[in-house]
């Protein structure tokens, strides 16, 4: 009988920092959708922006491709703008001439001997985290026509206790 294998995908975070206050590589989330049975298998970056997924097959599996999704989750932290991409992985299971398991990978289209991703992200602590709203007026011009519309209104007050006076 052949001896089960497991296939692990490794995931590196890389975040590029902009301005002086900056963000670390651990605790990003990565998910990995079997795309049959639509489940989902998560992985957090360590501190050193390493994240595995460890897939384990055994003779069952025998004949069998399985097809996946790898993707960052967004997790919303102010300044961060993540990497939206979508990589797809499959595996095929067969038996090699030693009768032994083994399993040919691809990624995104081409075969490849291991299984692995990168995830770039930018973090920006000064970036607005309100959207600009397209207001472009200048505020110096309503602040002058505030002074010149409370000047009159004084004046008409003025005017007025002067006149109820006679």
């Amino acid at each position: 009988d052949p001896n089960p294998i497991t296939v692990e995908i490794n995931v590196e975070k890389v975040v590029n920092n902009i301005g002086e206050l900056t963000y670390g590589k651990g605790g990003f989330s990565f998910v990995l959708k079997n795309l049959a049975t639509g489940e989902g298998l998560e992985s957090v970056s360590a501190d050193d922006g390493r994240a595995v997924f460890a897939l384990s097959f055994t003779k069952e599996d025998i004949g069998k491709t399985y097809s996946y999704q790898l993707s960052e989750s967004d997790l919303g932290i102010k300044g961060m703008t993540y990497d939206t991409d979508v990589h797809e992985i499959t595996i095929s299971l067969s038996l090699d001439e030693n009768n032994q398991l083994t399993a040919d990978l691809t990624m995104d289209g081409n075969s490849v001997d291991y299984l692995s991703a990168t995830f770039e992200n930018t973090y920006d602590a000064d970036k607005p985290s309100t959207p600009p709203t397209g207001d472009k007026s200048n505020l110096m011009t309503w602040f002058v026509l505030m002074m010149i519309s409370g000047s009159a209104l004084v004046a008409l007050i003025v005017y007025d206790r002067k006149l109820s006076k006679i």
